[in-house]
């Protein structure tokens, strides 16, 4: 990708959602578990399922009515195609589901099978080079003996075979032309190093040319790496001479990474020290990522909120301590995204929300862009909020506590367990009870879809003309409803929040009767209700937000309207084509290319 970039700066480049495919990836797994626990996972895509033992299971039914059924709980839970190819091998049920997809002017059914004693015939019909491990170097050496499809090889015996290529060679092609392949399914296996090489059909010597195959497999190892929701500490580049000697260097970074970039910059380093150390023509280049983790303990709770877990990674910073890590970790997101960010870090997530809060600049308060609340500290920590302050105590709740005398921290800890249980129930009791000693049991939940996508500013100075604040709202609502198409999104709930001069927080929300994405929909409902709390209280106000809530896959959505509707809330197919313009504007131009009247304040 970077490649492409560079050879065509005009190119609009869609970011790959990394986050969507990983989610998608484990919603099929999840499928075809239900039909046997033998899945192998072989990459993001493709999966390897093993069927012996559940004879009993489908006794009734064909392999190929057992495939399309497993094929179509896959599209209606996943809404993604797929195709199925079965066989009594990997290797054979491989080659089939590639003549199950669908080709221009060639239909395919989605299930292709192999019945058993029918693998040399099937096999017949493919080039040596359609074998997976049959790569373009293999190709030029069985071409020298006349050997380019399987057809080519079955007429010789196996004796001849070995005499050509050696016994391991000979022997292991002999039997895949005739579909033999005893590898076995392997459920749940982790990959330990994902790797990338091409064997090149004339020597290499140039550097420039060496440098852009190792960019191409650097790129596409980092993609494996991602696909995969794993990252890497460990890069290695392996050089092949014109004389066959095979060399390679390693070097260990000090923080796992998945990036094309970093991935590129070690291998290039690496690659010059090889180069350095002899220097000779190449027939061969790679790149492996060995030291492999997960990524998972990252999770999106909005487009611009996420939370981390750093459990099991104390051996990565034990030199440092969280603080320097947090620091560490938001110059690197600034220095990589220009974008300023602010974390708070505790021993749960409730802690953590509130921390990152005060971790932010306020007018006349600087903040250090970072703010930890250390084991055993929450109670003390937590005692400063008001109960508005807490994630989920809305307008109602807070009416509710406050019949009770309880409107801050402070008023709640003064009363114990049985008193808040008698007054608000078993499990609001206990729940507050928790809440304001800093106590939250959730979990970090890596790759989960995003519930919500939201967008608020608090202002410099309280606003109260009417104008300002439908001006805020306006560019508020054309970013959010910018980041859920660029998530693939639409939403049926809008919710506009507004905490006024004296700090009491109101929200209203609307939900629609068809889900929406376009920027004009989402600002006209917004400022519907926008005006509908301004009516209820009519106060300066030093916050602004708008959230998008019930979100669906835009595949899953229904088709927008073709005709122009009076409803401002009806989402029409011109709102959607207008979006998709503004969308590649500011792909290619930035995000500030394009704003609507209004939205910008020094025009």
């Amino acid at each position: 990708m970077a490649r492409a970039v560079r050879l065509c700066p005009g190119a609009t480049v869609v970011p790959v959602p990394w986050g969507a495919c990983a989610v998608k990836s484990r919603q099929i797994r999840e499928v075809l578990l239900r039909f046997t626990p033998a899945v192998e996972q072989a990459s993001s895509d493709e999966f390897y399922l093993d069927l012996t033992g559940t004879e009993g299971l489908y006794e009734s039914e064909s392999l190929a009515d057992t495939a399309r059924r497993m094929r179509d709980a896959v599209i209606g839970e996943t809404s993604l195609s797929l195709s199925i190819g079965a066989g009594t091998s990997k290797l054979v049920a491989k080659l089939a589901a590639g003549l199950a997809k669908p080709r221009p002017g060639v239909p395919g059914a989605g299930v292709y099978v192999v019945a058993p004693g029918a693998e040399g015939e099937f096999m017949r019909r493919f080039a040596l080079a359609d074998i997976p491990l049959v790569g373009p170097k293999a190709q030029a050496r069985l071409a020298r003996f006349g050997l380019r499809t399987v057809d080519d090889v079955v007429r010789h015996d196996r004796p001849t075979l070995v005499r050509w290529l050696g016994q391991r060679e000979g022997e292991w092609l002999y039997e895949r032309v005739r579909g033999i392949d005893r590898s076995q399914v392997e459920p749940d296996r982790e990959a330990k190093s994902i790797s990338r090489d091409e064997t090149f059909a004339r020597d290499l010597d140039a550097d420039d040319a060496l440098a852009a195959k190792l960019l191409a497999l650097s790129d596409r190892a980092a993609s494996d790496l991602r696909d995969a929701g794993l990252l890497t500490r460990t890069v290695t580049v392996k050089i092949r001479d014109a004389d066959f000697t095979t060399r390679q260097a390693s070097r260990t970074l000090p923080e796992p990474v998945s990036s094309d970039r970093v991935v590129y910059a070690v291998a290039r380093e690496l690659l010059a020290r090889l180069r350095v150390a002899r220097r000779m023509p190449a027939r061969l280049v790679g790149v492996a990522l060995s030291q492999l983790v997960q990524q998972e303990a990252v999770e999106q709770a909005s487009s611009d909120e996420f939370y981390l877990d750093l459990t099991g990674t104390e051996g990565l910073y034990e030199s440092e301590s969280l603080a320097d890590t947090a620091r560490r970790m938001r110059d690197a997101v600034i220095g990589e995204t220009s974008l300023s960010l602010s974390i708070g870090a505790g021993t749960s997530k409730l802690v953590a929300k509130l921390a990152a809060g005060l971790a932010k600049p306020r007018p006349g308060v600087p903040g250090a862009g970072v703010y930890v609340v250390a084991p055993g500290a929450e109670g003390e920590f937590m005692r400063r909020f008001a109960l508005a302050d807490i994630p989920l105590v809305g307008p109602k709740a807070q009416a509710r506590l406050a019949r009770f005398g309880l409107r801050t921290v402070d008023d709640v800890v003064r009363h114990d367990r049985p008193t808040l249980v008698r007054w608000l129930g078993q499990r609001e009791g206990e729940w507050l009870y928790e809440r304001v000693r800093g106590i939250d049991r959730s979990q970090v939940e890596p790759d989960r879809e995003a519930k919500s996508i939201s967008r608020d500013e608090t202002f410099a100075r309280d606003l109260d003309a009417d104008d300002a604040l439908a001006a805020k709202l306006l560019a508020l609502s054309d970013r959010a409803a910018s980041d859920l198409r660029d998530a693939g999104l639409l939403t049926r709930t809008v919710t506009v929040k507004i905490r006024d001069a004296d700090f009491t927080t109101r929200q209203a929300s609307r939900t629609l009767p068809e889900p929406v994405s376009s920027d004009r929909v989402v600002y006209a409902v917004a400022r519907e209700l926008l005006a509908r709390l301004r009516v209820a209280r009519r106060m300066p106000a030093r916050l602004v937000g708008v959230a998008l809530s019930q979100l669906v896959q835009q595949e899953a959505g229904t088709q927008a309207s073709l005709f122009e509707s009076a409803e401002p809330a009806r989402e029409t197919e011109r709102d959607r084509q207008i979006a998709r313009v503004i969308d590649e504007v500011r792909q290619k131009f930035g995000p500030d290319a394009l704003g609507r009247g209004g939205t910008r304040e020094n025009a």
